[in-house]
């Protein structure tokens, strides 16, 4: 904020995706540019018009997480946030954490590289859970066990008119770390806010015993894959062998 104030003058305008900052990143911005003068424009996706190729939204299959390795159904999972949002003054939240959707939902995916999370948003309410995600990404099986849950699916773009059509009962827990400046943007003015730390981040933090369990396999395994590696590495270099970081990691 500083920098900008040096190099613009008063009554200039920054421009930002409010798509892509949390709230309350982009309010602590906008209230330091104001002290200069300075307009902070959070409307506007500034890379639509240069950016030629961009590549579109992921539309790989999402798949499911057993319970049987969960250790809870989305059904638990989506009541125990209810409860969590009950003690905290709320009925009802929006999931913008794409690592939540998964815990809570009981879903996984392949967009991002190395970590198995799909793309997508949701809403839990007081009486409804709502998925929203591209349609081409929900396979049968997925729909019926999200149906079977109390899930809606509904498409990843409807978000912004569902946020705006929330009734005035509505009392939403609103992480301002973790929601977009733009969504937090279109939740209405009679919806009351209660300011707090996603209820799901808490919740997905204390383990079940079945996850609790699952960590100790996967340790386990993770402790004699790294040992045998270290073992082959030694005996190699006793060896004379050298290798590159690269191949190291290949072969780890």
């Amino acid at each position: 904020e500083a920098f900008l104030a040096q190099e613009l003058p008063a009554g200039s305008v920054v421009g930002a995706d409010g798509l892509c900052l949390s709230f309350a990143e982009a309010d602590d911005t906008q209230r330091k540019l104001a002290n200069y003068g300075i307009e902070y424009r959070l409307s506007q996706d500034l890379l639509e018009k240069v950016w030629a190729d961009r590549p579109e939204l992921p539309t790989k299959p999402l798949f499911l997480h057993p319970e049987e390795y969960a250790g809870a159904s989305a059904a638990e999972r989506i009541e125990s946030v209810r409860a969590e949002l009950r003690s905290q003054g709320a009925n009802a939240t929006i999931i913008t954490m794409i690592d939540e959707l998964a815990w809570v939902f009981n879903i996984r995916g392949y967009d991002v590289a190395y970590n198995p999370v799909g793309v997508g948003f949701g809403y839990i309410g007081a009486k409804e859970a709502v998925l929203f995600v591209l349609p081409e990404k929900v396979t049968p099986e997925v729909r019926a066990s999200l149906t079977e849950n109390g899930v809606r699916i509904e498409d990843y773009y409807q978000i912004d008119s569902f946020v705006r059509s929330l009734g005035d009962d509505v009392r939403l827990l609103v992480d301002s770390k973790r929601i977009t400046y733009h969504l937090y943007d279109e939740i209405p003015a009679h919806c009351r806010k209660v300011l707090g730390v996603s209820a799901i981040t808490q919740l997905k933090a204390i383990k079940n015993d079945t996850e609790i369990s699952n960590l100790r396999t996967v340790m386990a395994r993770d402790g004699v894959a790294l040992t045998r590696f270290f073992k082959w590495l030694e005996e190699a270099l006793s060896r004379g062998e050298t290798y590159t970081e690269h191949e190291l990691d290949i072969r780890l």
